[in-house]
């Protein structure tokens, strides 16, 4: 996980081709006239027309956080940024975690169970759980091993705008197979 001002994201080129090129279209800014949705980039080349990222607008109300789930992605980093508003999001490493349902590899989605102990705000955190509050301006970068469950509540329910840029991820584009 990477948490950094939107202008500092610069300082993460190098990770992967298509990391880059996500950077490079953040820092241009054409995606803040774009209408909610989803948005590719031009295809990587060899990968048989698959985007190097693609970008969702949407707005939503955050929830309670016994309402959020927790959630990995195999073939995707997130690169997350509310435009407005302001949520919590939660982040524990995947590994160990149990998982709820077949991994979806349509929607690049796996979702977990709380673990037991220390994650309810009501709770003593464990040490492995981190909260970052998203705000305007702040981008939070998920790997395809940082377990984050979204839309948690800053204060209450509210209102937000987020745009989510889902990066191919170097490591699973070179695997032949899917794990698990």
């Amino acid at each position: 996980m990477i948490v950094t001002p939107i202008g500092d994201l610069a300082r993460y080129r190098g990770l992967s081709a298509a990391m880059d090129a996500a950077i490079s279209w953040l820092a241009n800014g054409a995606w803040k006239s774009l209408p909610d949705g989803r948005h590719e980039s031009a295809a990587a080349p060899g990968s048989g027309g698959k985007p190097l990222f693609y970008a969702s607008l949407s707005g939503y109300n955050t929830k309670a956080e016994p309402d959020c789930r927790w959630e990995t992605h195999r073939k995707h980093t997130d690169i997350q940024i509310l435009l407005s508003g302001f949520e919590y999001v939660d982040v524990l490493p995947a590994a160990g975690m149990a998982s709820v349902a077949p991994y979806d590899a349509e929607k690049d989605v796996e979702y977990y169970s709380v673990p037991e102990t220390g994650t309810s705000r009501d709770e003593a955190p464990s040490p492995a759980v981190q909260r970052v509050l998203l705000a305007p301006g702040v981008a939070a970068i998920f790997f395809p091993e940082d377990a984050h469950r979204p839309c948690i509540s800053a204060g209450g329910p509210g209102a937000v705008r987020k745009l989510v840029v889902k990066v191919a991820d170097a490591e699973a584009a070179g695997s032949a197979s899917e794990p698990g």
